[in-house]
Parts: C-alpha cells; sequence; structure tokens
C-alpha cells in the first residue's frame, strides 16, 4: 500500500496508479488484545498456505521455460494485536487514468455496502517455507 501513515492509534492508506488514487483505507486501533486472545490467534493461524505462481520465459524465443501454480506453506507469529475499526473507499477512475484496470476499479466502487465486519492490526512476522513449497497440479 502507498502512502502508508501512522498517526497515533490511526493508520491511513491510499492505493494508487500513476499518481491517481484508487483506494483509501482508514484503521483506528480501539483496544489491545489480551495475552490469552493472542496465543489462540497464535494457535489457530500459525500455519497458512499462500498461493502463488512461477513464471520464467523462455530466453531468445516465444514461450516459456516454467509456468505452474506453487503452494508456498507459512508460519506466522504474532507478537501483539488490537481490535479496531475500519473503513475501505474505493474511487472510480477514468480510462486516461487507468487504460488497464478502470473498468474493473469502476465496478468495485459501485458495489454497495452490505455492512461492517470487524477488523484486527496485528504486530508480527511470517516465515515463508520455502523447503516444504511445492508445485501444484493444473
Amino acid at each position: 500500500m502507498a502512502d502508508l501513515h501512522l498517526l497515533g492509534d490511526r493508520m491511513l492508506g491510499n492505493v494508487s496508479f500513476e499518481g491517481s488514487t484508487f483506494l483509501r483505507v482508514d484503521v483506528r486501533k480501539t483496544d489491545a488484545v489480551g495475552a490469552d486472545e493472542l496465543g489462540d490467534i497464535n494457535r489457530r493461524g500459525r500455519h497458512l498456505n499462500w498461493f502463488g505462481w512461477r513464471y520464467i520465459p523462455n530466453t531468445g524465443r516465444p514461450g516459456t521455460a516454467l509456468n505452474h501454480p506453487t503452494l508456498y506453506p507459512i508460519e506466522d507469529t504474532y507478537t501483539a494485536a488490537w481490535r479496531a475499526e475500519a473503513a475501505v473507499g474505493w474511487e472510480s477512475l477514468t480510462w486516461e487514468q487507468n487504460p488497464t484496470q478502470a473498468h474493473i476499479i469502476d465496478a468495485l466502487a459501485g458495489l454497495p455496502v452490505l455492512g461492517e465486519v470487524n477488523a484486527l492490526v496485528m504486530l508480527g512476522s511470517q516465515v515463508i517455507q520455502v523447503d516444504a513449497a511445492r508445485e501444484l497440479p493444473w
């Protein structure tokens, strides 16, 4: 996320393309998560899987040398967490501002807001277990 600003218990961020902002995020921490709950979060979310794609083009000719989906196991460890209030706002862009994605951003900006959900701000580390990564069939 570009332009992330930390102002006390508040985090503000903008996502843009070539200087045209299309997403704004505003998060405000409300209260810290206790040690017992943080332990539960670490136990439940410790081992996750990321999906990735490995792509390497051929050298000197069209086509691909390597092209397949990949599973990357990760291990998260959180040292602190806070409940938070969060708001996300999409902003429509013109074709001139973002010729490859303006129609997608415009569609997202036009979706109705159906409600709010709980948010967490978490501080921690993440280790990608590359030795356990594997190619996925497709």
